[in-house]
């Protein structure tokens, strides 16, 4: 029977990222997603134009049902639209405190467009930073929830808010390579490295903290579920597809 993991995400219409990319992900690496939709949004690969938000009780129903019927043996988290949101969702993660909780600090999307602003990210920091198992952000996310100058520092502070994890990647970096370093707290880190893809690439984030999810749920140990879930992102993103007229959307059936 396949692990469940349970998704609090966004809608995207293109299926490109957002809660599709979560199930399509899960499914593909093993496990079963159960999605609590926390927004809605009109994008495309271009850009996000508008994100409507779900009322609080409207998530709080829809997992109240869910868990109520199913064990969760991981918690997937994306966009969280507000402050708002993001309080009721660390409400309910605080209910399953033997969970692993996997978040992809959403705060811009891969276009640059601002979701959420200054006080989505420091919501994210003070109410789910302390829960979380890994983070999966990018440099530009790292930077709007840390305000420490050297990156050493930034590491270092978002260990002191209780994040056990952070799986940090660099694949905007210059050269032929892109960098993904695991900070594995208390024991270790180790740096991966990829051969670079050419290219704009829509929710490849999403695939990343999806398939580490469900490797996590699966019971396979962190930095192995890292490496498993890296490997699979680079050939989702290796056998991309051009569907549209701006980014590639990842191939997850891989």
């Amino acid at each position: 029977m396949r692990p469940i993991i349970l998704c609090f995400g966004g809608l995207d219409p293109t299926g490109g990222a957002g809660i599709q990319a979560d199930i399509e992900a899960i499914f593909q690496t093993g496990a079963k997603a159960m999605s609590i939709g926390c927004a809605i949004t009109a994008q495309n690969t271009k850009r996000v134009y508008k994100i409507k938000p779900i009322a609080p009780k409207w998530i709080a129903w829809q997992s109240q049902y869910v868990l109520e019927e199913f064990d969760i043996s991981a918690i997937k988290i994306g966009m969280c639209a507000n402050k708002t949101v993001v309080k009721t969702i660390a409400k309910i993660v605080k209910t399953l405190p033997q969970v692993p909780m996997i978040l992809d600090p959403i705060i811009t999307s891969g276009m640059g467009d601002d979701l959420g602003g200054t006080e989505l990210a420091l919501a994210i920091r003070k109410y789910l930073l302390p829960l979380s198992t890994v983070i999966t952000p990018n440099m530009i996310e790292l930077q709007k929830l840390s305000s420490a100058e050297v990156l050493e520092n930034k590491i270092a502070d978002i260990k002191n808010t209780g994040c056990k994890n952070i799986l940090l990647t660099a694949t905007d970096s210059s050269g032929s390579k892109s960098k993904v370093t695991h900070y594995w707290f208390g024991k270790e880190q180790k740096s991966f490295t990829y051969p670079k893809i050419s290219g704009a690439y829509h929710g490849s984030g999403c695939t990343l903290a999806a398939s580490l999810s469900s490797f996590i749920g699966q019971k396979i140990p962190c930095k192995k579920a890292a490496k498993m879930a890296l490997n699979y992102t680079w050939r989702t993103i290796d056998k991309s597809c051009i569907m549209g007229r701006q980014q590639q959307l990842p191939e997850r059936k891989v």
